[in-house]
């Protein structure tokens, strides 16, 4: 990681890189899969060789080969660069305050290595049928995931109010987040209030993942 202020534009440039190994991640399993790490675990009354023996007598269909949201059998890992650059830099704007507005933009990104299509899964999905096509929708997790970040910060009422704004829009999910938030500081007690606001176009990314929320959130603090 690194720290850089740039003088004659007065700006400070932060950067940093890291490499994960062996991060697990969610490979696919289908309902043959389950039965096999399963079944000589289940015996069922009446039936000599167990719940894989009973299915091998049931056509199970499409649903066998089906890719379902859960592992089996050994989890794999993979290695994992995350990487990200960001931008501080103080701006007046006479028209909207006397005070200095912080404006922070960041790039932040990651990429797996040795990826291979349809071979990772988020963990959090389930099954669902969004197009109405009648088959489960699967939904893998990218090789890149690419974001980007800005913060805008300023005060009032001699620093005791401080609105910001976090805007985050992830590339591979198409997804927007917007993050509001007013806090004032009354002598000991600090009172905030949060709008957080997403939408995404899929669910191809960590910021999509909840497709579309909007939630407001108060808290008071008291400091001793």
């Amino acid at each position: 990681s690194f720290n850089y202020n740039i003088a004659p534009i007065e700006t400070v440039v932060r950067g940093e890189a890291a490499f994960f190994k062996d991060v697990p991640k969610m490979t696919p399993g289908t309902i043959t899969d389950l039965i096999q790490a399963l079944g000589p675990k289940i015996t069922i009354p009446g039936q000599t060789g167990g719940i894989g023996s009973l299915l091998d007598q049931i056509d199970l269909g499409d649903i066998a080969t089906m890719k379902l949201p859960f592992t089996v059998g050994d989890v794999a890992t993979y290695d994992v660069v995350k990487y990200g650059i960001a931008f501080d830099k103080f701006i007046k704007i006479p028209l909207l305050n006397t005070e200095d507005f912080m404006f922070t933009f960041e790039y932040v990104g990651s990429k797996i290595l040795d990826y291979r299509p349809h071979t990772i899964m988020f963990a959090w999905q389930a099954a669902w049928d969004d197009d109405r096509d009648g088959s489960y929708d699967t939904v893998w997790e990218p090789e890149y995931s690419n974001t980007f970040i800005l913060i805008t910060r300023t005060s009032y009422l001699n620093g005791n109010l401080t609105p910001q704004l976090v805007t985050m829009l992830e590339a591979e999910s198409h997804a927007l987040v917007l993050i509001p938030t007013l806090t004032y500081d009354w002598k000991n007690f600090q009172f905030q209030t949060q709008y957080f606001f997403t939408k995404s176009r899929d669910y191809n990314g960590t910021l999509g993942m909840l497709d579309k929320r909007d939630e407001v959130s108060f808290s008071v603090t008291y400091n001793f």
